[in-house]
């Protein structure tokens, strides 16, 4: 599992932008720190982290993903409705997984974590 929003360190100052373009949003900063606490670009991008650590992020829109079931990290990524996503880059409308084994494969929503289910399958 991963969170919404993290810190992050930043080597130097920098000028951020917010997203959406426009949007009253300000990165909250550590006083007296390199420190930006910022949105976790693994939660609204769709999202693999293999069983050796590698990272795939797919390309938006829309993913595709075949699941071998050794996967440490499997996320859809934010669904807005059409137009709305080229907003916040990464996310989508649609995220398809295709499960190669059988087994009970459990899911949670980041943003709401008391929802949650789990996909048999035989």
């Amino acid at each position: 599992m991963t969170g919404v929003v993290s810190p992050l360190a930043v080597p130097n100052s920098t000028q951020f932008t917010p997203l959406p373009p426009g949007s009253n949003n300000q990165p909250a900063m550590v006083p007296g720190k390199n420190i930006v606490i910022a949105l976790n670009a693994r939660v609204y991008s769709p999202t693999v982290i293999d069983s050796q650590g590698n990272v795939k992020m797919f390309a938006p829109p829309d993913a595709n993903y075949t699941m071998t079931g050794t996967e440490k990290y499997v996320n859809s990524g934010w669904f807005l409705p059409k137009g709305q996503e080229k907003q916040y880059p990464g996310s989508g409308n649609t995220f398809t997984v295709t499960f190669e084994k059988p087994g009970t494969y459990k899911y949670i929503c980041l943003l709401h974590p008391w929802m949650t289910g789990s996909v048999l399958v035989k």
